[in-house]
């Protein structure tokens, strides 16, 4: 019976702690806004909230698909401009 009762205080002590965790976890999650890019919607990074912003997310561009992005816009000028012509 002793190592039930041992693992039953193990238990409700490392509860106890997961929720006081949880609390302030909520607590800092309230201040910040996740960062995703707009594109692949990758997560990149956490932002602290400047005022009372609707939503919990902000939205950037990664570096890898602003490389596509920009890519992409020489090869449309090159095509653009080889067609003015």
């Amino acid at each position: 019976m002793g190592a039930v009762d041992a693992l039953t205080r193990q238990f409700l002590s490392l509860r106890t702690k997961y929720r006081e965790l949880r609390e302030q976890f909520i607590a800092l999650r309230q201040r910040y806004l996740l960062v995703k890019c707009a594109w692949c919607q990758r997560r990149l990074g956490w932002k602290r909230k400047q005022a009372a912003v609707p939503g919990a997310t902000s939205h950037r561009i990664c570096p890898r698909c602003a490389a596509d992005i920009g890519r992409t816009l020489a090869l449309l000028t090159v095509y653009l401009t080889r067609a003015a012509y």
